[in-house]
């Protein structure tokens, strides 16, 4: 998902090549942006590979320094969610991972909400992109929402789990519903990356509570006949999983649900109920 970005060996090198490219790089494309009279003329400097470049080397260091690089760089900041405004869809797609990437980690999550109306037009951005955009920039913007709200639970606190709440709700009026509405699509790639959403919901507890109380949610989740796809056979199983190895899973869903999960897993993804089990249900 991030293969963009750079992998340093080093975290100390990494940090020294940031404040020395970093630094030149940001003041240049600062008088650089202000220097244009022109829109279309800032438009196409914005959209070149340089900036790409940078943003993308920009996201792959505020990834692992975000407090640093936040109140260092705050033209890159301003740029970078800018992005979000511009039509070339590239340039799009490149904004939405790098705000991704910076939201894997709990720092990064808290310097995105640091820029408060901002972060929230993003949100819901968001959100129209993955009801309007082709698919593949559709998928970019799933996963990007996925890497936001991702929070493995050696991270989940009252503060992380209530920022990472409050951005699922801004999504949109029903985000639950612009999930499943993912999930439902024919498309693959589309199920895929809802599904991956609703695994990162599945992680935390009030995603949980949300899920068991969408309708139709458990029983889409235990239906295999519905999905063709191995891939996506697969995903909906880790899931499952997923919710069966929480330690809220008892309470948000309920003994008796959480069986079902349980009994899903034991059964493995491909499982197949045999003709004469369900001769014998009908019968009963």
């Amino acid at each position: 998902m991030f293969d963009f970005f750079i992998e340093f060996p080093d975290d100390v090198l990494k940090m020294h090549v940031m404040f020395a490219i970093g630094s030149i790089l940001s003041n240049f494309i600062q008088c650089s942006l202000t220097s244009f009279c022109s829109v279309k003329l800032r438009i196409f400097f914005i959209t070149t590979i340089f900036v790409t470049g940078l943003i993308k080397f920009f996201g792959n260091v505020a990834q692992s320094w975000p407090k640093e690089v936040f109140a260092d760089y705050p033209n890159m900041v301003t740029t970078l969610f800018e992005m979000f405004d511009n039509p070339d869809l590239v340039l799009l797609g490149v904004a939405m991972e790098t705000v991704g990437y910076i939201g894997t980690s709990v720092e990064g999550k808290y310097m995105l909400e640091s820029q408060g109306d901002t972060m929230r037009n993003t949100i819901k951005k968001l959100a129209d992109m993955i009801t309007n955009l082709p698919t593949e920039w559709r998928v970019r913007a799933l996963n990007t929402v996925a890497n936001l709200l991702e929070l493995k639970v050696c991270n989940q606190d009252t503060q992380s789990l209530a920022l990472v709440k409050s951005w699922f709700e801004q999504l949109a009026p029903d985000p639950m519903e612009l999930v499943m509405s993912v999930c439902r699509q024919p498309f693959v790639e589309l199920r895929l990356a809802g599904l991956q959403v609703l695994q990162v919901l599945a992680e935390q507890q009030w995603g949980q509570e949300i899920m068991n109380n969408t309708s139709s949610l458990i029983e889409f989740l235990l239906d295999r006949g519905i999905e063709a796809n191995k891939l996506c056979k697969d995903a909906k199983y880790e899931v499952v999983k997923t919710i069966t190895e929480s330690p809220t899973a008892a309470t948000s869903f309920g003994n008796v649900t959480l069986l079902r999960f349980r009994e899903f897993v034991c059964e493995g993804p491909f499982y197949v109920q045999a003709q004469s089990e369900v001769a014998i249900e009908g019968a009963s």
